[in-house]
């Protein structure tokens, strides 16, 4: 079962820790924003905070939860982990009639659209396989499809591939995992496309601006909106070879002051 926790005060803790332990899927924490405190009026984050950093969990502070789209939209984007296969049955709308066999295949966190795709392909030729027998058997029930559910799957353009930083880096990353091999995921950097291949979310919130870089305990970090990062893991400029973040970070040596994307 996978949750959203959300939580503040030390009296929270407890249960955020024992959901950890017991093996709960917390896609997200969500907590009060770092509050100023003591003599140094300094930022401190809250307990809740703390303890979702120690275990790695994504963190997100909004400054209020109700009448927030963009938090809502951060909510409806967690939790899609399992993928799959479907054979159905052809009507006038094509990919409207009803279903006859379904396949789950999970979707791991390293998974592109290149690696899940291959998967399925070969969940998909099996369920065929299987399906056809039950044909012949006469032994399948077709079931309807529920239109309230269907979504639009537009053709993708290159633009799509434009880097947002406006939006959160789970957000970022999930348009990178699903835009491989085209068209992938590309801001600008000094006046070149820079083409991100691997990133993360980075667990921790750092002090990232939006549509930067930070190099920090020789991580390449990149910032986005709500204080979330994704750390860069393979990229590559325009007329170079790919390569890992290190050899960027020691080439390129870039500087938290510059800005991303400002010509794409």
């Amino acid at each position: 079962m996978n949750l959203v926790f959300c939580g503040t005060p030390v009296f929270a803790v407890p249960t955020l820790e024992r959901l950890v332990d017991a093996g709960f899927g917390v896609k997200l924490v969500v907590t009060q924003p770092d509050r100023a405190s003591g003599r140094g009026m300094e930022l401190a984050a809250s307990p809740v905070k703390r303890s979702a950093l120690e275990f790695d969990l994504p963190i997100t502070q909004p400054d209020k939860i109700k009448s927030n789209d963009e938090f809502r939209a951060q909510l409806e984007n967690i939790g899609e982990s399992i993928s799959g296969v479907t054979t159905m049955r052809l009507d006038a709308g094509l990919d409207t009639g009803d279903m006859l066999m379904q396949a789950k295949e999970p979707i791991q966190p390293e998974d592109t659209a290149i690696t899940l795709g291959a998967r399925l392909a070969k969940t998909g030729a099996e369920l065929m396989i299987t399906t056809l027998a039950g044909l012949a058997n006469r032994t399948l029930h077709p079931q309807p499809q529920d239109d309230s559910k269907a979504t639009l799957a537009p053709i993708l353009k290159k633009g799509d591939g434009v880097i947002d930083f406006s939006r959160t880096a789970t957000e970022a990353w999930n348009r990178l995992r699903g835009f491989q091999p085209w068209p992938g995921a590309f801001t600008t950097f000094r006046g070149k496309t820079l083409q991100i291949h691997a990133a993360m979310p980075a667990p921790e919130v750092a002090l990232v601006k939006p549509g930067r870089f930070t190099v920090e305990s020789g991580r390449l970090l990149m910032g986005f909106a709500h204080g979330s990062t994704l750390e860069v893991r393979e990229l590559q400029v325009e007329g170079k070879k790919r390569m890992a973040a290190h050899g960027f970070i020691n080439g390129y040596r870039p500087r938290s002051d510059e800005l991303l994307g400002a010509s794409v």
